[in-house]
């Protein structure tokens, strides 16, 4: 009762970067009787309602836990970054969405890093490809976002020693400046704190938007320490 009507299939890899890496070879299909299954390589996809969303984060982000109810083990199998905040949302306001998290990582700490700046945080990972391989660097122009959701902080602070306060601001400013370089001036900023920390981080994060300028400089600061509930918690 399908046939000759038109679909759209999505392929989503649930997992974060520490799952390894997916390579899609491409696709084998049955007999088209001349109508065409799929589009040649060449063509491009409409971009729908025209919205494009990017997220970048840590576990909260790449739906760590989130296929369980605590208390449960983490593993491949409770990650779902399809039912995590980030494909939620975007389904919901219908955009386009790109994803780039990775559990434990922080703005300048890593999650129980013995000390308060990670050699390898986050944003040294973030201009590659393939996070776990930082050798071939992303292509920006290929997904320019309208609004990019930048929850980093939460590794940063949750264990001791905390990095110092000037430090994480100014690594934040740093970032949101980058981000800049590569899309512009156009996108939206959500500088977003939460749901699992609370200050100093978050004071922190509403400082780093401070000083780039703002609402002036579309660069938003988003509260969301406030929202879990106990029944909110995954595996862990």
């Amino acid at each position: 009762g399908h046939y000759g009507r038109e679909h759209v299939v999505s392929l989503v890899k649930r997992t974060e970067a520490l799952f390894k890496v997916v390579t899609v070879h491409g696709f084998t299909v049955g007999s088209t009787e001349g109508h065409a299954l799929v589009m040649p390589v060449s063509s491009r996809l409409p971009r729908g309602n025209g919205r494009r969303i990017e997220f970048i984060g840590d576990s909260i982000t790449c739906g760590y836990g989130n296929e369980g109810t605590a208390p449960c083990n983490f593993s491949a199998d409770t990650e779902n970054e399809y039912e995590a905040y980030a494909y939620l949302t975007s389904r919901y306001f219908g955009a386009e969405v790109s994803l780039t998290c990775w559990s434990g990582m922080g703005m300048v700490r890593n999650y129980a890093d013995k000390n308060p700046v990670s050699q390898t945080p986050f944003p040294k990972l973030y201009p590659f490809i393939l996070g776990s391989q930082p050798v071939n660097p992303w292509n920006f122009a290929f997904f320019v976002p309208d609004v990019v959701v930048l929850n980093l902080g939460t590794n940063d602070y949750s264990t001791e020693p905390s990095p110092p306060a000037e430090t994480f601001v100014s690594a934040y400013v740093d970032f949101i400046s980058y981000l800049r370089t590569k899309y512009g001036s156009s996108p939206y900023i959500l500088a977003v704190c939460g749901p699992m920390i609370g200050d100093p981080c978050c004071q922190n994060v509403r400082h780093a938007v401070n000083q780039v300028g703002g609402d002036s400089a579309r660069v938003f600061y988003v509260d969301l320490h406030v929202l879990n509930e106990q029944s909110d918690f995954g595996c862990d």
